[in-house]
Formats: C-alpha cells, structure tokens, sequence
C-alpha cells in the first residue's frame, strides 16, 4: 500500500511517501521532501504553487491513500487561519484526483510512533529514521509527513479521520469545473 503524508505550512510544506507491505509489516521509503514555497509572492500565488508541486508528485508518484496532519491552532489565530487555508489547497487537490483523504492530529502521530503525545520533533524524526532504516533523519518537515504516513498504518483506526468521501471529490471536481480549472 503506498501512502502519503503530508505536513501541512504556508511556506514550506513536507512529504513523505511511504511503501507499507502488509506480509511482512514493513515500511519502505518512496519519496520524501519539503516544499518550500516562495515566499516573495503572495499566499494566493504560494497555495497555487503548492497545489500545482502536490499535482506534479501525485503524478509521478501515484500513492493509494492520503494523510495530513491536522491543524495544531496553539495561541494564534491568524497563523493557524494561514494554515487552514493551506491544507484547503492540498485538500483541493487531493479531492481532484479522487484519492481518499484522512486526517491525523499531531499528538495522535507522535503517540503512534513514539509511544507519547508530547514527543519532540526530533523524537519523530529518530523514530521515523529508524522505521524506516534510514542512514540519517530527513529533513524536519519530510520527517514529519513520513510519520504522518507511518502513523496512519499504526494508530487505531478509530483516530483516524475520514477527511474525504467520494461525494465530497465529486464537489471538488465540480467546482473546479465550472472554474475552467479542469
């Protein structure tokens, strides 16, 4: 099963596509990288750009399933507005190619691999590192998204959120439609 992962930001966005082999319950390393955005232009261009690279390894890589970590709003609004509006790019573009979409807080990514919620960054990353049997961590965002993908195959199922259903990807599709997008 190839799963990607997706860490969601408005400047620079992280990816992790991952092979699970179910037999022997194994994870295997496909892609991983951090999308940094320009950051001369402006949020419109910077989500259009984003979905546009996200379209370009959907394409190329074809994974099966779809994960974003959910938004983590801590104490400021505008920035986890900014977010918001970031994963609704991805989330666009997900919906278009009709992928099955799922959702992952943060503290239930962390409690997957590490075995506690208030793992650190760098936890995630050993463990994703590790998982993976890496020489060496990926960069922080891709490590990120990597262990979103992980964490979808390890977490109960019941943490895992049904971003997407095939009524909603018919919307998407619809409105990109009728928006000369498509």
């Amino acid at each position: 099963m190839r799963i990607i992962g997706i860490d969601p930001g408005s400047r620079k966005t992280g990816v992790g596509i991952i092979d699970y082999h179910v037999r022997e319950r194994k994870f295997s390393l496909v892609h991983a990288k951090v999308l940094r955005l320009d950051l001369e232009n402006d949020l419109a261009q910077r989500l259009a750009e984003l979905a546009s690279r996200l379209g370009e390894i959907l394409e190329l890589f074809q994974p099966e399933k779809a994960v974003l970590e959910d938004v983590f709003a801590g104490e400021h609004a505008r920035s986890a507005l900014i977010l918001g509006q970031a994963r609704g790019a991805l989330l666009t573009t997900l919906g278009l190619q009709e992928m099955p979409v799922f959702s992952l807080a943060p503290r239930r990514v962390k409690q997957s691999l590490t075995g506690a919620g208030q793992a650190s960054k760098q936890q995630v990353g050993e463990m994703v590192k590790n998982l993976l049997s890496l020489d060496k961590k990926p960069a922080e965002d891709a490590a990120d998204a990597l262990g979103v993908a992980m964490a979808y195959v390890l977490a109960p199922q019941a943490s895992v959120k049904r971003t997407s259903s095939k009524k909603k990807r018919q919307g998407f599709l619809e409105l990109a439609q009728k928006q000369g997008l498509v």
